[in-house]
């Protein structure tokens, strides 16, 4: 079993795969003037259609409400993304991507696949399966803690 240190290790070399993403696309998004910010929110968007508010874009990217607020203020002039209020908890604004961010999630796209190539080289199949595997096995965890709470909640 991983300890603590293990676990948030885990996770900060998942984060650093999008960081070396985000670097080896920046010279082909030099012309869309973003900021690593705005790259990591857009990333982050183009590849988790359901994760998709502030509050979830500070935990999982890591950063802080400061730099995802400002990132996200940017991409609404640019025109990149648009908010959708929640129709259950109008408190919740959730984040979507539009037709004119398009051109720019095609770079990163096309980006991604020759990043993750490299990171994948000499990674036999069977490994690879097992990851997927396992990291489905955490998410499914982490969604029985997350229903878990939120029924304890409701009764408290």
């Amino acid at each position: 079993m991983l300890d603590h240190t293990n676990l948030e290790t885990l996770v900060k070399r998942c984060a650093a795969f999008r960081k070396v993403y985000a670097r080896v696309c920046a010279p082909q998004l030099k012309q869309y003037q973003l900021s690593p910010s705005e790259v990591d929110i857009l990333i982050f968007l183009s590849n988790n259609r359901t994760i998709n508010t502030a509050k979830e874009l500070c935990a999982f990217l890591g950063i802080s409400k400061g730099l995802v607020a400002r990132g996200i203020e940017s991409l609404l002039l640019k025109e990149y993304v648009y908010i959708e209020t929640d129709n259950s908890d109008r408190r919740i604004q959730h984040l979507f991507l539009t037709e004119e961010v398009q051109e720019v999630i095609q770079v990163l796209s096309k980006q991604r696949s020759e990043v993750e190539a490299q990171i994948l080289k000499g990674i036999p199949q069977e490994h690879l399966d097992i990851l997927v595997q396992t990291f489905d096995r955490i998410n499914a965890n982490i969604e029985s803690i997350t229903e878990a709470n939120e029924h304890t909640n409701e009764h408290t």
